[in-house]
């Protein structure tokens, strides 16, 4: 099956070479840069516009993830990036800037295959084809830091919590309710709350972000895949009808498959 299309990239452990036009920000009132880039001793290097942005994304992801919105600082992030203050401010007028432009690069581009689930055979693999692409997701550590910011930032990205929204419920959940139709129409599927609050189908698998959010520690693979298992088995118990050929399997069966 076709896996999602991840729009985030790993945020990078590199330095770059301080910014040719680089001075201070007049007015800006913050403290001292933690240290001076040009101390370095490497030689000056021109970097394109858009390499030295992904250096100051790379950066306030470290700095945001680790001190959060408010206490994370501009010149600590001029400084991760290879910058003095001045030179960063070149690129983005200040925190908020930089905050709804890593959102709009690192949050995950979850696609759901619909023309996938339309040929699936049974209901498990149909709910399969449906959440594997968010598990994929979860699986990089820069996607669950992002998502973690999105979720405890939500008043300062509300147009993207509104976006995300908008495709779980809409796009994906749409995409999902139309494969069940002909599963449907031959009496496979049972009347379930899952047909009418979208948010159940998807909330499991959000499950990671929330450990993260509360206890600061990413699952493992082995508990990704446990969440994964019992999710794919909650939504295969909600929909399937008691006559549908995949029910005589046996529970003990269930639990081995969700293990796969």
């Amino acid at each position: 099956m076709q896996r999602s299309t991840l729009s985030f990239r790993p945020p990078v452990s590199r330095t770059a070479a301080p910014d040719k036009h680089a001075g201070s920000a007049a007015g800006s009132g913050d403290p001292a840069p933690t240290r001076d880039p040009s101390a370095t001793g490497q030689p000056r290097r021109r970097l394109a516009p858009a390499a030295r942005v992904e250096l100051i994304l790379d950066a306030a992801l470290r700095q945001f993830a680790s001190r959060g919105f408010e206490a994370a600082r501009m010149d600590d992030i001029a400084a991760g990036a290879g910058l003095s203050k001045g030179g960063l401010y070149a690129h983005f007028p200040g925190k908020e800037q930089i905050f709804q432009a890593l959102l709009d690069r690192s949050l995950p581009d979850i696609v759901v295959d619909e023309q996938a689930m339309a040929a699936c055979t049974s209901i498990r693999e149909l709910v399969e084809t449906l959440v594997d692409p968010f598990y994929e997701a979860m699986k990089d550590p820069t996607a669950l830091v992002t998502l973690r910011l999105l979720v405890a930032e939500s008043a300062r990205a509300s147009a993207l919590v509104s976006r995300w929204r908008a495709r779980l419920h809409g796009d994906h959940f749409g995409a999902f309710r139309r494969a069940l139709e002909p599963w449907i129409a031959r009496g496979a599927i049972r009347e379930s709350v899952v047909l009418e609050e979208s948010w159940l189908v998807f909330t499991p698998a959000l499950q990671p972000v929330a450990v993260l959010l509360f206890f600061g520690a990413s699952p493992g693979a082995e508990e990704l895949q446990r969440v994964r298992g019992a999710h794919v088995r909650m939504l295969c118990e909600l929909l399937e009808a008691p006559a549908a050929p995949t029910s005589v399997l046996s529970i003990a069966t269930r639990r081995a498959d969700d293990h796969r």
